[in-house]
């Protein structure tokens, strides 16, 4: 059991999992936190991850197969990062006009795009020829260079790394992370002090929702290239758990998705060697989630947000 305990680490392979793990969860993890930290709730990272990258993977097969790697790399990841944030977005402006929160209308719209994938993919877009329900390949050198093979860590780790950074920077050290934080600190005050309601709505969500439409299609890349039907459940909620355990610090985001992907792969480890089934790791999830969520919520009472 003692070896079990440590094999994520001390495996070439198991330790390059749980560094791709930590790719994806830590941009998930910082997607919500650009929502939430504007007083927005973002629960809708389940369907602007999967929608956007399937658009995102659609666009790569169908339309960009002759460019060159980096144009048109550099046009899915937009292609994502826009559904993600467009699917965010239209909550945001139920949230605006209708005045209809945003904590039901991007779960409602994030599980209609989910459907609406899973029609398409299976009706014409998937390929035959592929074992289980996936589209065709995306071009070999569209893909991330594997740093540990037969692993799936790739040096998609440090675009996450950056953005994750970057985000960061901007909350903490600009006047439009200021302005965003004390929108989601007190929304009146910010009215009063000048700052524009519709732009604190919107443009938190829209950044929130691509940013995890980005990581969906950054996961794609960093495995075999292929949208995979059910690739992505459950990586929105992991983003909203790194969240909760980085208790509304962004810096805190990488070191929260270091331990969530360690559990993960421990859990797979277990599963392998028969120590205990795979079904513990989502009771370990879930203990996890219950227990960061009410340390969160304890947090942001005593801030009074």
């Amino acid at each position: 059991m003692f070896n079990i305990l440590f094999m994520p680490i001390i495996n070439i392979y198991f330790l390059g999992n749980l560094l791709s793990y930590v790719a994806t969860l830590s941009l998930s993890g910082i997607g919500i936190f650009i929502a939430y930290k504007s007083g927005a709730f973002n629960l809708g990272g389940e369907g602007q991850i999967y929608f956007g990258s399937f658009l995102a993977t659609l666009v790569g097969i169908y339309l960009l197969p002759t460019y060159p790697p980096f144009i048109s790399k550099s046009i899915i990841f937009f292609v994502a990062f826009l559904t993600g944030g467009v699917l965010a977005l239209i909550s945001g402006y139920i949230k605006y006009y209708f005045k209809v929160s945003e904590f039901i209308s991007t779960f409602l719209i994030s599980e209609t795009a989910i459907i609406i994938t899973n029609v398409l993919l299976r009706t014409y877009f998937h390929d035959p020829s592929y074992g289980i329900t996936a589209t065709l390949p995306l071009p070999e050198g569209f893909l991330f260079k594997k740093i540990l093979p037969p692993s799936l860590f790739s040096t998609s780790i440090f675009i996450s790394l950056i953005l994750v950074f970057l985000v960061a920077f901007i909350y903490n050290r600009t006047l439009y992370g200021y302005e965003f934080k004390l929108f989601g600190t007190c929304p009146w005050f910010a009215f009063y002090g000048g700052i524009n309601v519709k732009r604190g709505i919107l443009i938190p969500l829209f950044l929130s929702g691509g940013i995890l439409g980005f990581t969906g299609i950054l996961d794609i890349l960093a495995r075999s290239g292929r949208f995979v039907q059910g690739f992505s459940y459950g990586l929105g909620w992991d983003g909203i758990i790194v969240f909760l355990l980085a208790r509304g610090n962004p810096y805190w985001i990488i070191p929260s998705a270091i331990l969530l992907s360690y559990m993960k792969v421990l859990v797979q480890v277990g599963g392998i060697y028969n120590v205990f089934p795979l079904e513990v790791g989502d009771l370990l999830k879930a203990m996890i989630f219950l227990i960061a969520t009410v340390g969160a919520f304890s947090y942001l009472e005593e801030r009074d947000v």
